[in-house]
């Protein structure tokens, strides 16, 4: 049987690396959530590499651009 992968939204992110930044450690934030310690310093780069892009969210940016052109080739005609 798969492991199921949990999902995070992005507010649940946000508030996490809020109170890493507050002065909470890592590990203690990491622990009363349930979640890697590695994982709360990889959503730290993440977001300190690109605000305005980190977490974007889950499925390929790609797919929803091709989706929304063939949607406008459809009603251009």
């Amino acid at each position: 049987m798969a492991k199921h992968r949990p999902t995070y939204t992005k507010e649940f992110k946000l508030a996490i690396l809020a109170q890493v930044n507050s002065g909470l450690p890592v590990a203690q934030m990491a622990r009363e959530n349930g979640i890697h310690p590695q994982l709360v310093f990889k959503w730290k780069s993440d977001f300190l590499e690109d605000p305005e892009k980190a977490f974007a969210g889950p499925g390929n940016p790609y797919k929803d651009q091709a989706k929304i052109a063939g949607l406008e080739r459809m009603v251009g005609r």
